[in-house]
């Protein structure tokens, strides 16, 4: 189910992890890649862990990065926003 989901500071879920290891299989194709910057998240720096390993660099974490702040609409699902906030 499809959930807001902003600056909740959430681990990577099963499938998650799952795709993030397939990038990071895939980041040798990349040619040349100077760094890797993620927002400070950890969902966020667990992939971007995942893709700088692979290429033998290190992560930046980047304030400027972050996700959007949902608010009160945070964890929720689009059905559950508007049965909470129907003028919405």
């Amino acid at each position: 189910m499809r959930r807001f989901s902003g600056r909740n500071d959430l681990p990577l879920s099963d499938t998650g992890e799952r795709q993030a290891a397939a990038l990071a299989r895939r980041a040798s194709t990349f040619g040349e890649v100077a760094a890797v910057v993620s927002s400070p998240l950890r969902r966020a720096t667990q992939s971007a862990e995942l893709i700088a390993d692979a290429l033998a660099l290190g992560v930046s974490a980047n304030d400027g990065f972050i996700e959007s702040d949902f608010g009160a609409w945070e964890g929720l699902t689009l059905d559950e926003v508007q049965q909470r906030w129907p003028q919405s």
